[in-house]
C-alpha cells in the first residue's frame, strides 16, 4: 500500500512540475537568463519567450506591463516590433496574454510606439490574443496594427484590442486567418480591417467600432476582391467614413457572408448605405 501511495504522489509531483512550465512571464524588466516559468523570473522580450514557447511546446506566454521597441532591444532592419514567424509545420495554437484584472501598471500592450514599425507581423503560426492590447503604430508606411499572412492564424478573444494606429488596425493577407472571438478593433485612423485577396476573416463576437476612415472605401471593414468575410455575432458599429462606407464595404469578387451580428449606427458618404455596401 505505502508504494501504490509512493507512486501516486510521485506521478503528482511530476505532473505538477510539467504544468507549471505551461506558461512563460515576460516583462520589461525581466532578464533573458531567467527561467521565465513565474512572475518572479520573467523573461525580458517577447521574442525570446515566444521562441522558448516554440521550441519547448509551451502554448501560453503571460505578458505583465507594456513591450516595446525599447524593451525587445530592437535597433533596426525590422518591419515590426513583434515577429511571429513559424513554419508549416506549426499546428499548436500559442495564446499570449495579460493577466486578468491587471493593474494599471500591469495591463499587457504590444506597443509600436516612438518607431517607423508596426506592432505586430507574423506568418505560418496560430496565436491566440486575450487581454492584451496591440497600438502605437504611427508611421505613415508601417501604420498597421496586426498584420496577418503567409498562413498565420489569429484569434482575438476576450480582453484583446487593436486600437489607436494610425492605418489599418488590422491587415489580412493572402492565406492569412483573423477570428474575432471576443476582442476588439477599435480607434484605428484609417480603417478597423482590410481582407485583401486569399484573406479570410471571422467574426463570431466582439466589437469592430469607432475606427475612423479619410478618403478611403471604408472605415469598419473593407473586403477587396478575393477576400472572405463570414459573421456570425457581434457588433459593426459607430465607424465614420467621410467618403467612403462607415461598417462593411464589400468589392466585387469578395465574399461576404452574413449569418448574424449586428453592423448600425456607421456613418459614410450620402446616397449609399453606410453600414453594408456591395460595391457591383
Amino acid at each position: 500500500m505505502k508504494k501504490i501511495l509512493m507512486v501516486i504522489l510521485t506521478a503528482c509531483f511530476i505532473y505538477t512540475g510539467v504544468f507549471a512550465q505551461d506558461t512563460l512571464y515576460v516583462k520589461a524588466d525581466g532578464n533573458n537568463n531567467n527561467s521565465g516559468t513565474s512572475e518572479t523570473e520573467p523573461l525580458k522580450t517577447l521574442s525570446m519567450a515566444f521562441r522558448n514557447a516554440r521550441q519547448n511546446k509551451i502554448n501560453k506566454i503571460t505578458v505583465i506591463g507594456m513591450l516595446d521597441v525599447k524593451s525587445e532591444g530592437i535597433i533596426e532592419g525590422r518591419s515590426a516590433v513583434f515577429n511571429f514567424i513559424g513554419s508549416e509545420n506549426d499546428t499548436g495554437e500559442i495564446l499570449i496574454t495579460g493577466k486578468i484584472n491587471a493593474r494599471e501598471n500591469e495591463k499587457a500592450i504590444l506597443s509600436a510606439a516612438d518607431s517607423n514599425l508596426m506592432p505586430v507581423l507574423g506568418q505560418n503560426v496560430k496565436i491566440r490574443f486575450e487581454h492584451i492590447e496591440i497600438s502605437g503604430s504611427s508611421s505613415e508606411s508601417n501604420g498597421v496594427g496586426l498584420f496577418i499572412y503567409k498562413g498565420m492564424e489569429v484569434t482575438l478573444g476576450p480582453g484583446s484590442t487593436v486600437k489607436g494606429n494610425t492605418s489599418f488596425g488590422v491587415f489580412i493577407a493572402s492565406d492569412g486567418i483573423l477570428n474575432i472571438d471576443g476582442g476588439e478593433v477599435r480607434e484605428n485612423f484609417f480603417t478597423g480591417i482590410t481582407v485583401t485577396s486569399g484573406g479570410v476573416l471571422n467574426m463570431t463576437s466582439g466589437a469592430v467600432t469607432e475606427n475612423t476612415a479619410m478618403n478611403v472605401a471604408a472605415a469598419g471593414v473593407y473586403i477587396n476582391t478575393g477576400g472572405r468575410f463570414t459573421i456570425t455575432g457581434g457588433s459593426i458599429t459607430k465607424n465614420k467614413a467621410n467618403k467612403g462606407i462607415g461598417g462593411v464595404y464589400v468589392s466585387k469578387g469578395a465574399v461576404f457572408n452574413r449569418k448574424g451580428g449586428n453592423i448600425t449606427l456607421n456613418s459614410g458618404i450620402t446616397g449609399r448605405d453606410p453600414n453594408i455596401y456591395h460595391a457591383r
